[in-house]
Formats: C-alpha cells, sequence, structure tokens
C-alpha cells in the first residue's frame, strides 16, 4: 500500500537522476535532509513542524530529495500557496490606499488571482513565502546546484499531479545570493528574475561587549539619534515572552502583526494564531519572541531566531501605529534587534528585506538576493518579462552611522 505522505517521482533522466516527494516533514527521513541543509534556519525539521502545525490558510508543504546516482545530492522545500483561498482576501493589496484603488482590491484580485473563486489557483514556491534567504535548494556542492536546476520542470509536474483539478497562476524560484549556477537554466524554462529588494545584513563587532559599545562606535549624529530614540520607549517595560505568556497575549500579538502585514503591498501569506505558539514548542532554545509593554499592554513585538554558531534572523514584527511615531517604535524595534544579537553572541543578523534605508542608518548592509518568477500564461509571461526590463531600480541612499 502507497504512503500518503510520500510520492516517488517516475522521473529518472539517463537512469542518474531521481527524486522522492513528500508530503510532511515526518515521512522524510531525517538523517538524509539534515546531511544536505546542514540545519539552515529554514530548512530545520522542527521548523517545518511548527509551520505544518500552525495550518497557514492556503498553504501546503512538499519536500524533495534529489539523488545521483543512488547518493542524495539536494533538498527542496517546495511550498503550494491557494492564491485564490478565502481567507487570505487578494493578493495585491489595495484597502486603505484611496477610494478609487480600495474599490479596485476585489475586481483586479479576482481577475488575477481568481481570489474568491471555489477552485483553488495555485502559486508554487521552490523556496519560504515567509522568509527571504536561501531556503529553497539546499545542495551537497555548487555544481549540483544547475544539475537540480534542470530538474525543476519535471519536479514542478510531479507537484501539479497531486494537484488534479486545481489551476495554476506560476511558479517561483527564491532566493540566491549568487544566481550564476542557476540564472542560465531558469532562463531557458522561461523564468525572468523579479526585481526584488536586497537583504539587509547587520555585522556584530567583534569588540562590542553590550549595546552601549555599539552606541559609542556611532557617529555623534547617530549616537544622538538613537539615544532620542531609546529614550522615547524608556518607561516601557520590554522582555522575552514564555510558551506559556505567548499564548496568554496571542490575541495582541496577532493585532499587531496584522497592523504591520496590513500595509503590504503584496499580501501572499497570513500567519495563524498557533504560528507564534508552535514556533517556540518546537524551536523553545532558537526562536523567541519580545514584547514592549505599556503598562500590561503590548504595543509592539519583535520575534527572531538565534543558534549557536553567529546566524541571527529577525523575523515578524508587530507595531500599534497610533503609538509608533511619538515612540519611534519602529526604530527601537531595530536597536532591539541589534541589542539581542549582541548579547546572544551573535556574529551575523538578517534584518531581511524592506526599509532599506533606515536600516541602512543602524549599520546594515544591502546584500542582492535574486528571485525568479514564470507565470503560466505563456503570452503573459513574456509581456511581464519586456516590461520588468524597462522597471527601473528604486532609489534609495544608503547611510554609514559610524565614526570611520
Amino acid at each position: 500500500m502507497k504512503n500518503k505522505n510520500t510520492q516517488s517521482s517516475p522521473f529518472v533522466q539517463g537512469g542518474l537522476y531521481n527524486f522522492k516527494i513528500y508530503n510532511t516533514i515526518v515521512a522524510v527521513p531525517s538523517d538524509i535532509w539534515s546531511s544536505i541543509t546542514h540545519d539552515a534556519m529554514f530548512m530545520r525539521i522542527a521548523y517545518f513542524k511548527a509551520l505544518e502545525n500552525s495550518k497557514i490558510s492556503g498553504l501546503q508543504m512538499r519536500y524533495v530529495v534529489v539523488e545521483k546516482g543512488g547518493e542524495p545530492i539536494a533538498a527542496l522545500q517546495i511550498q503550494i500557496l491557494n492564491v485564490a483561498d478565502k481567507d487570505l482576501n487578494g493578493v495585491i493589496n489595495l484597502k486603505e490606499k484611496g477610494w478609487l484603488l480600495n474599490n479596485l482590491h476585489n475586481p483586479l484580485n479576482q481577475l488575477m488571482f481568481k481570489c474568491g473563486g471555489e477552485r483553488p489557483n495555485y502559486l508554487i514556491c521552490c523556496g519560504s513565502l515567509l522568509v527571504s534567504g536561501e531556503y529553497g535548494i539546499c545542495v551537497s556542492g555548487k555544481e549540483t546546484l544547475f544539475e537540480t536546476g534542470e530538474l525543476l520542470p519535471e519536479i514542478v509536474k510531479s507537484v501539479k499531479h497531486s494537484f488534479p483539478d486545481a489551476s495554476y497562476c506560476g511558479c517561483m524560484v527564491k532566493d540566491f545570493f549568487d544566481n550564476a549556477p542557476v540564472d542560465l537554466v531558469l532562463n531557458h524554462q522561461n523564468y525572468f528574475e523579479l526585481p526584488m529588494d536586497p537583504e539587509m545584513i547587520f555585522y556584530v563587532r567583534d569588540e562590542w561587549k553590550s549595546f552601549q559599545d555599539y552606541l559609542a562606535s556611532l557617529s555623534a549624529k547617530y549616537r544622538l539619534k538613537a539615544n532620542n530614540s531609546l529614550s522615547r520607549t524608556a518607561h516601557l517595560e520590554k522582555r522575552f515572552l514564555s510558551l506559556k505568556e505567548i499564548k496568554e497575549y496571542v490575541t495582541q500579538i496577532m493585532q499587531l502583526y496584522d497592523n504591520v502585514q496590513k500595509r503590504a503591498a503584496i499580501q501572499l501569506i497570513k500567519v495563524s494564531d498557533s504560528y507564534f505558539i508552535n514556533l517556540k514548542k518546537e524551536m523553545p532554545e532558537q526562536f523567541y519572541l519580545k514584547a514592549f509593554f505599556d503598562e500590561d499592554k503590548p504595543v509592539a513585538f519583535t520575534s527572531g531566531f538565534h543558534v549557536s554558531g553567529g546566524h541571527h534572523e529577525a523575523h515578524f514584527i508587530g507595531i500599534d501605529y497610533s503609538l509608533n511615531t511619538s515612540l519611534q517604535l519602529y526604530q527601537n524595534i531595530l536597536y532591539s534587534y541589534i541589542d539581542d544579537a549582541i548579547q546572544m553572541k551573535s556574529k551575523h543578523l538578517y534584518f531581511g528585506r524592506t526599509a532599506m534605508e533606515i536600516k541602512t542608518t543602524v549599520g546594515a548592509k544591502a546584500f542582492p538576493l535574486h528571485s525568479y518568477f514564470r507565470l503560466e500564461n505563456k503570452v503573459m509571461n513574456k509581456m511581464a518579462k519586456t516590461i520588468l526590463k524597462h522597471i527601473p531600480e528604486q532609489s534609495w541612499i544608503p547611510r554609514n552611522p559610524f565614526k570611520e
């Protein structure tokens, strides 16, 4: 009897390559998966358990192990998102952007993504729609990335076979700091590169033993700015929440999270109420959620991951925007991440995409991340490739807050 949690691909190329697709992370041989992914933060089995248990609306997972000559050489996470899901309520967010755009929100999303329809309409993503970074394809060697890229059409075809009654809007492959091994092969498969914001990375200096050391390294202008921002929240209590406290404050946490998500122009994922709870359950030593309290009311929060070896990831945040200007909450969130990274002896802090210029004012630097997309409609795909070539890059000014 066939295990419902795994489907073996019939694809074999020259008798050399084969791959297996698994419907749940618990079905994947853990030793094989870990040996290829090297416990990359968002490729960890514990993270996928938390993600699956959170049952995010419209999202399904597949896990792929590629073999060459019977030896595992690559591991892929595939996220399948139903962009027509009613709970998602549209991919392009035009709400609260004026009367005209607000009234175009539903018609435009129905036209482009069949939102609210009865039939699922899937976006297939090799990579993570929840985070930025190289969490789509893990390989045993650089040359293997090109080989795995050549297998993608058959992998995607096999994934589609498990959803026979669905339609598809497109396929995405993300993210790559060094896209040289995959650029040519993906272009041959009619993917085009998406214009995306860079990853903002903050490097923690060895001589910083405390947040005060960091402040001392800033130029007078930026140190004055930092102290002014920090003074705005001096009356707030900032503390890491236990699992019990996350459960206790989950309603307020999700409201603060929603406040931030509503401002995003593109809304692909909305995490469930149990997401942060499950992360704390499955990754108690790596995951944290830190809340900013005004008396007993949370007015902001940060969340992130820290692992031994110095890797630190900023994750979702939440803000009460009615207090953002007076308390400079967003700026204080950035300083809080830096403080935590120093205290946890991190080497580098990944701030994610967006808000590039303000992140450089605290010391982060921009590193390009490459992502690729292919629309299911061939005519639309060709048009998109042509149009995107003529879109200018977003203009912004990187800052240097340090003395040197």
